[in-house]
């Protein structure tokens, strides 16, 4: 598995995000899964910390629901959030990567409820709203979230550099299917065979301009954490 103090890096991000989310007064409760789609899409790295917390019973249980369940046309991301940095940087085009809702609702939600929620990745836990979805159709996010969610999705993927990222069912049948014990296990051919693209690290940070005061609290508890962030050389 991934080495563990990588593993308690990520739930410590967890937590500097939840009390990012405090001051805001959000609709997210119990049983409001209008958000919770199978286009859902997370590291390896956060991937291994689910299956390496969840009870064998529940492994088998959550894993027989995401092959059963999972829609064929669910997201599968082309570009990672720290190659979409890279290609700003350099000016260069983002190719457009629609993401459809109506392709399914998440393969664990069961009467409205999460059945991993202690575990559910970053890419579930920034999904939050102002308003009920159910409502509008769609979650309603204040814009400094959104820089928010953009800086930690980066700083994830910058801890997990040398593994993968891709749509929550295929990154847990990967690992789960493909037997991987630890993350050298996980080949560049077993990767595309399941749709993963290969994560980088943090090129640029992009926090827009604007925000950068609001987020320097944040940043500077990401950075004690990690003592300190900085990209790889």
């Amino acid at each position: 598995m991934y080495p563990k103090n990588l593993m308690a890096q990520i739930e410590g991000l967890y937590g500097v995000y939840e009390g990012f989310l405090k001051p805001f007064q959000l609709a997210c409760k119990p049983k409001c899964a209008g958000c919770c789609t199978c286009n859902v899409s997370l590291t390896t790295l956060e991937g291994f910390l689910i299956l390496e917390n969840l009870a064998p019973e529940d492994e088998q249980r959550a894993l027989g629901q995401i092959q059963d369940r999972s829609s064929r046309g669910r997201y599968r991301p082309q570009l990672t959030t720290n190659e979409i940095a890279a290609r700003c940087a350099r000016g260069q085009d983002i190719p457009d990567e629609p993401i459809d809702s109506a392709r399914g609702t998440c393969p664990l939600i069961c009467d409205g409820l999460c059945q991993i929620y202690s575990l559910r990745p970053f890419g579930c836990r920034c999904m939050v709203s102002h308003s009920r979805c159910s409502a509008g159709g769609q979650a309603e996010m204040n814009a400094v979230i959104l820089s928010a969610n953009t800086l930690m999705l980066q700083i994830i993927e910058h801890i997990d550099a040398g593994g993968y990222s891709g749509n929550f069912a295929d990154v847990l049948l990967c690992i789960y299917n493909g037997n991987i014990r630890q993350a050298s296990d996980l080949t560049p051919a077993i990767a595309s065979a399941y749709h993963l693209v290969a994560n980088r690290p943090i090129p640029v940070l992009m926090i827009p301009p604007e925000h950068r005061t609001r987020l320097q609290p944040l940043l500077q508890q990401v950075q004690k954490l990690l003592h300190p962030l900085a990209p790889h050389k």
